[in-house]
């Protein structure tokens, strides 16, 4: 029989849904191990992974009426999770407990959530180092995370990152210490910024940093000098902002851009930035329509940097436009 290296089954397996890979799972000794490593590098089955928590957690959960599935778990699957996003976990913890939660209990539903989402982040951090971290929209009080930092190489490794700027004054400065080599990072600017000088420290100290998306859904005091910190190791930039002062002084020094995403509601602030030198921009993308700039601002664009680009996207772009970039510029696909 002809045996398939390993790392071309890795390859076939990681194109695998996860009922695919769970069936994977049964077939032998090396497909199992293959197919754990894929389908728990987030955590997969709630009740599977209860029953990887120690003893003295599993009384926990017994103490705040949490029920825990018997049986021995074949793997530590903590050991194959690289990821955890917050929202995600904790609306799957949600569903898992209201189906199992009494009318008569004395113990609240979001208690419940809590000490359960307790233990699983104890178990992670005494068992891996995470590769992605989604705090998005999280329910979790990030104040208690902030404590959980410089715990083992928990969060050392993390190359994603999801965030927001309202978290707890000293969120982003603990974090700092432990985690800067992120390459890819979103950022939400909404409600307030709790401590700008910190954020902008932690954004320009991401030396690695090569992929950013900004969203701004509120204009917020102090916003410019958090997007006036975006190191040059840029490569891909994503900015979805309601307006800037100053766009050219935000992304005049990133001469290392790819890929240039903007959305800016005010379209008049799209200006001054056409002047700029990008060497190695090949791509521009105008995400919605109605945050597009105006068609002189494209032309003076393309008078610039259009003999470098190879794609343009502007959505509801008009025919006129279209057909006088692909006879003045037909290096450039128009999307």
């Amino acid at each position: 029989m002809i045996q398939i290296p390993d790392n071309c089954l890795s390859e076939i397996f990681e194109n695998l849904d996860g009922l695919s890979l769970s069936s994977c799972i049964l077939v032998c000794r090396i497909w199992r191990q293959i197919s754990v490593t894929i389908l728990w590098r987030s955590i997969w089955k709630i009740e599977t992974f209860i029953t990887c928590l120690p003893d003295e957690s599993k009384d926990n959960l017994r103490r705040n009426e949490i029920p825990v599935p018997r049986g021995t778990p074949f793997f530590n699957y903590a050991l194959f999770c690289k990821k955890f996003s917050f929202c995600d976990i904790q609306g799957r913890l949600e569903f898992f407990l209201n189906r199992r939660h009494s009318a008569s209990s004395t113990i609240s539903m979001d208690q419940k959530i809590s000490v359960l989402s307790h233990e699983f982040l104890n178990l992670l951090m005494n068992n891996v180092s995470l590769n992605m971290l989604d705090l998005l929209h999280s329910k979790t009080n990030i104040t208690n995370f902030a404590s959980l930092f410089r715990v083992n190489n928990f969060l050392q490794n993390v190359k994603e990152l999801y965030c927001e700027s309202y978290y707890v004054s000293g969120f982003y400065s603990e974090l700092f210490q432990v985690c800067h080599n992120v390459q890819s990072l979103d950022l939400i600017l909404q409600h307030s910024i709790t401590n700008t000088n910190d954020l902008a420290n932690f954004l320009s100290g991401q030396r690695n940093l090569n992929y950013l998306e900004i969203w701004q859904f509120d204009v917020l005091e102090d916003q410019d000098i958090i997007l006036r910190s975006i190191p040059n190791s840029i490569i891909e930039l994503g900015l979805s902002v309601l307006g800037l002062v100053n766009l050219r002084s935000i992304i005049g020094n990133l001469n290392n851009l790819r890929v240039l995403k903007l959305s800016i509601l005010n379209k008049y602030d799209y200006y001054g930035i056409e002047t700029l030198d990008f060497p190695h921009l090949k791509v521009l993308k105008f995400l919605h329509a109605d945050t597009a700039p105006t068609e002189e601002f494209i032309y003076m664009f393309l008078a610039r940097h259009g003999n470098k680009l190879t794609e343009i996207r502007i959505d509801n772009i008009s025919q006129s436009l279209r057909n006088n970039i692909n006879i003045n510029w037909p290096n450039v696909i128009v999307k």
